[in-house]
């Protein structure tokens, strides 16, 4: 069983270097990220950087972009916090989308 149980995870805050940085050639993360994205875990990844904006045109960014890792773009973890409490919140009345958390 993975760590990512959709049963007790909801939604994950990756904490990525620079601008957007996973060691995207570690299979074992990919396939545990991808197998929570796939449950319905909501995957956001921001920087661990003060001023950097999370960038998923490049090689480690499109390998998690394509398994399900939403960018935060710049936004704190603190911001995003807020956001996934928000949107989990409203999930019954909404619905959860991952667009909400780029806005």
């Amino acid at each position: 069983a993975s760590l990512l149980s959709k049963d007790t995870v909801k939604a994950v805050i990756i904490e990525s270097y620079g601008c957007g940085n996973l060691p995207s050639e570690n299979q074992q993360i990919v396939s545990i990220l991808g197998e929570a994205s796939r449950a319905g875990i909501l995957l956001v990844s921001i920087s661990q950087c003060y001023r950097y904006k999370i960038n998923i045109n490049y090689e480690a960014g499109k390998t998690f972009s394509e398994i399900g890792v939403v960018s935060g773009v710049d936004m704190t973890v603190e911001g995003v916090l807020a956001k996934l409490a928000y949107l989990l919140g409203k999930q019954q009345q909404l619905g959860l989308d991952t667009a909400w958390v780029k806005t």
